[in-house]
């Protein structure tokens, strides 16, 4: 294989700037789209700590729930 063959096909590559501005404005496109509503943002943490409430509630009842078993048991 001789090196003149390499270098004909190495020159011949070339990449137009028409598909490289093509892709920078879909990306562009692509971050202008992504929006967040508030709402659902403000719904989704006002879940969340119903939730959590809600668990700790329930943990708190477990607990003197269990130390009046306890307290019954002993006395």
């Amino acid at each position: 294989m001789s090196t003149e063959s390499l270098n004909r096909t190495s020159d011949e590559i070339k990449t137009s700037n028409y598909d490289l501005d093509v892709l920078r404005q879909e990306e562009i496109l692509k971050n202008q789209k992504k929006r967040t509503c508030i709402n659902v943002l403000n719904q989704r943490l006002y879940d969340e700590n119903r939730k959590d409430k809600v668990k700790h509630t329930i943990v708190v009842c477990v607990i003197v729930f269990s130390i009046g078993i306890f307290g019954f048991i002993i006395s």
